[in-house]
């Protein structure tokens, strides 16, 4: 990670602001730029985040791509964030007469490449940015009937549409793991048996040995203190008993707990390997 933090900290010193740097592992390294002590707080200030290029970003999972891949980012437009990705290919045709010199041509060749590079890049400047708007201006011209036809036979509004990835992202997430309100609801059942069972052996062992009734006392507490808690969160005002409704009913939760949570697994990982195979075969996913 030492190579992109280095760019962002290149940016951050230039006065750079509001943008996105694309990495081919972009997710991973937005949480290593997050937790850095010298650069995670001043990229948040300066709102320069990273995400993933448009190529590369299809092998990543379903999750990572709805969250920074640019087809799914607003103001991307036409750009894929495969800058360097080209530049490297181009470079390559260096190869041939920088294998056998010595280090100052080597450096010699390197430097004028990269010099031709950037004339011949400001030369078509104009015409790329006017092949971009032209092709953009297209594509608007071609999709929007379709889009317009799509909305008048289904009902749906453009915010009905744009909520869609907000949706399917929370909808794959929430399969991960379990709504936390259910988790301290089956938290809350487990605890409540132990300290059943502690209240019994605390109990039992009133007469006897003083260890055993020590560590009997000790497990009653313990229990007592988490039942409290979970009882404070769920704002339960009558604690359960063995035969109340909602106890049983967790205990039966707790039962399908480990069916329900690899049926989860199993669904999350289905969902989103046919999101992800949607791009397999798709024409000119790889094109430069």
């Amino acid at each position: 990670a030492k190579y992109p933090l280095a760019v962002i900290a290149r940016m951050l010193r230039a006065g750079i602001r509001c943008r996105r740097c694309a990495y081919d592992i972009g997710c991973a390294f937005q949480g290593t730029l997050d937790r850095s002590e010298l650069l995670g707080e001043r990229a948040r200030e300066a709102c320069i985040d990273s995400g993933v290029n448009a190529f590369h970003g299809y092998g990543h999972n379903r999750m990572c791509q709805l969250k920074g891949h640019p087809l799914y980012e607003e103001g991307f437009g036409l750009e894929d964030l495969e800058t360097c990705e080209r530049f490297f290919s181009w470079l390559n045709g260096v190869g041939g007469v920088t294998r056998h010199p010595s280090h100052f041509h080597w450096s010699q060749f390197i430097d004028l490449a990269m010099r031709q590079w950037d004339a011949d890049k400001y030369s078509e400047i104009s015409r790329f940015l006017f092949n971009n708007v032209r092709q953009a201006t297209v594509m608007i011209a071609e999709l929007q009937p379709l889009l317009d036809g799509f909305k008048r036979e289904t009902g749906l509004t453009d915010a009905d549409i744009e909520a869609w990835n907000p949706a399917e992202l929370a909808y794959l997430e929430g399969l991960k793991s379990e709504p936390e309100d259910v988790a301290l609801r089956l938290s809350y059942a487990t605890l409540l048996g132990e300290l059943y069972d502690a209240e019994y052996v605390n109990d039992t062992f009133s007469c006897a040995l003083y260890k055993a009734r020590v560590d009997a006392y000790a497990k009653w507490v313990k229990a007592t203190d988490a039942v409290v808690a979970i009882e404070t969160l769920l704002h339960i005002d009558e604690r359960w008993t063995l035969d109340s409704r909602d106890y049983q009913d967790a205990l039966a939760q707790i039962a399908e707990r480990d069916w329900r949570k690899a049926l989860d697994k199993l669904e999350l990982l289905m969902v989103q390997r046919m999101f992800e195979l949607a791009k397999s075969h798709a024409f000119g996913t790889g094109e430069y």
